[in-house]
Formats: structure tokens, C-alpha cells, sequence
């Protein structure tokens, strides 16, 4: 009687497939997406299907990081403890990812899938094929994030946000310090309680920005088909159909935000928490 396969372990053949064939120009951007959503429907139909088009070296980047190492499978889910670092360092494929800041002077990794973890110095590098990452990390932290498919979340987290996606929804909240975010297809929702500087780049999707109602920072604001709102009142004011420059209280820190296709909307933190 012959064996069932192995669904999981199927799924990553043809992600890592589909992955190559995107590597070596066989298929571009907009179809390695669709069919990475197909291996995952569930997935895929929760949120609205997105435009998504060629960009850029990110996929080659975590081709090289991730596909061309040697993991350590893991087919059940299971937590894993490491000592405090200044960052993590986090490559993902598949899977929504949950970062979560708390009082405390571990790293602890819930993991599913195929996921592998360095510590190098003071990094933390964390490499993940399939699977959703639980992560709770010390609220003074620097983050990394490069993904290619799955939505992310990030909780009170103080410190640097570099993050580059190229499908799924970005949530935070609770958050201070830097954002820089690149991301093709997805909304985005952040709220800052506390800035130094803000960049996001988005080529499809909403952004909503929710800052506290004493931010100090310059802002400019982008798109280039979709509704810009600003509910601060702004110094030095200068408004069109599809931009918006000016200054919330003081230009202490700087705001820029564009999109491609979407709405921006920068929003009182504090109205919100009523």
C-alpha cells in the first residue's frame, strides 16, 4: 500500500520551485505571486487581490539567504530561547510573522515550518522557508524584516524598523523610533507614539499612519491615484490633488510617505484611543 505524501513538505517543493524559476528570468514577478498564493488559497482569499508587478532585487537577495543554506527542518511547532541581542535579522518566504515587545531579556521563537537560527555578535538571524513566526523580543530592539509572502505584525517595539515585503498587510502598534518600509502589495497601518523618521514606499495598498498628537516632524506625502487626509493641523502648508507637504508643531524629525496606487491618511493617536 503505498505511503500518503507529506502535504507540508510538498507545498516547499513547489515554493522553493517556483522560487528558482523566478531566480533564473523563466517567470517574473506578478506570476511567482500568483502562484505562491495558490499553493496557500486560505490564505490568499483573506484579503482583496492586489496588483502586484516586477520589482526589484529583494527576491534574488532572499533566494540567496534563505533557498541556497542549509536549514534545520522542524514539522512541528516548537519554542526556542536565545540571550538579548541588539537586533534581529529576519529573512521569511511563507508565513505571517508576529513580533511582540515585552519586558524581558530573551528572544523567544515560536516556530512552524522550515526555520533556521544564527546568532552572530549582536544579531539575531532568524531564516524561515514556510510556517508563522511568533517572536517576543525586549522593547529596545532593531528590526530587519525581508518577506515575500504572509502579513506582519509588530507590537511595542522601540528602536529601528527596516522592513521590505512584497505581499501582505504590515500592522503596528505601540511603536517608537525609525520606520523605513518598502513594500509592493498590501495596506499598511502603523501607530507612533513616539518618532525620529518615517519612510514608506508602497507600490499597492492603503497607508494609514496614526502619530501622537505632540510629534514634532516635517511630512511629505505622495500619490499618485488615490486620497491623501491629514487630521493635524500643518505649518508652511502646501497641498494638491495627489500630494501634501508641511509641518506638524516643529520640524524636529521627517515624515515621507508614498504609494503608487492608494489612500494615505495621517491620523491623531489619541482620537483614536477615545
Amino acid at each position: 500500500m503505498k505511503k500518503p505524501g507529506n502535504p507540508w513538505r510538498c507545498s516547499l517543493n513547489e515554493t522553493l520551485r517556483i522560487l528558482r524559476l523566478l531566480e533564473q528570468g523563466k517567470i517574473n514577478a506578478e506570476e511567482a505571486a500568483r502562484l505562491l498564493n495558490a499553493l496557500n488559497p486560505e490564505h490568499y482569499t483573506k484579503r482583496r487581490k492586489q496588483r502586484v508587478w516586477n520589482v526589484m532585487g529583494l527576491i534574488p537577495e532572499i533566494i540567496s539567504t534563505t533557498v541556497a543554506e542549509k536549514f534545520k527542518y522542524t514539522g512541528s511547532e516548537q519554542t526556542r530561547t536565545f540571550t538579548q541581542k541588539n537586533k534581529i535579522d529576519l529573512h521569511a518566504i511563507s508565513g505571517d510573522i508576529e513580533i511582540s515587545g515585552a519586558d524581558t531579556r530573551t528572544i523567544n521563537i515560536n516556530q512552524s515550518g522550515l526555520v533556521k537560527v544564527n546568532e552572530r555578535n549582536e544579531n539575531l538571524k532568524i531564516k524561515a522557508i514556510t510556517g508563522d513566526l511568533k517572536i517576543t523580543a525586549p522593547k529596545k530592539i532593531d528590526l530587519e524584516i525581508k518577506g515575500v509572502s504572509g502579513d506582519i505584525k509588530i507590537t511595542e517595539i522601540n528602536g529601528k524598523i527596516n522592513l521590505a515585503t512584497i505581499s501582505g498587510d504590515v500592522r503596528g502598534k505601540k511603536l517608537s523610533g525609525n520606520f523605513s518600509g518598502e513594500i509592493v502589495s498590501g495596506d499598511l497601518e502603523l501607530e507612533y507614539e513616539d518618532i525620529e523618521n518615517i519612510m514608506i514606499h508602497n507600490k499597492n495598498g492603503d497607508i494609514t499612519l496614526y502619530l501622537s498628537e505632540d510629534i514634532e516632524g516635517s511630512i511629505e506625502v505622495y500619490t499618485d491615484d488615490g486620497k491623501i487626509r491629514c487630521d493635524f493641523p500643518l505649518q508652511k502648508k502646501q497641498e494638491s490633488k495627489h500630494s501634501l507637504k508641511g509641518i506638524i508643531n516643529r520640524a524636529k524629525s521627517s515624515i515621507e510617505i508614498r504609494t503608487a496606487h492608494g489612500d494615505i491618511a495621517i491620523k491623531n493617536l489619541q482620537e483614536r484611543k477615545k
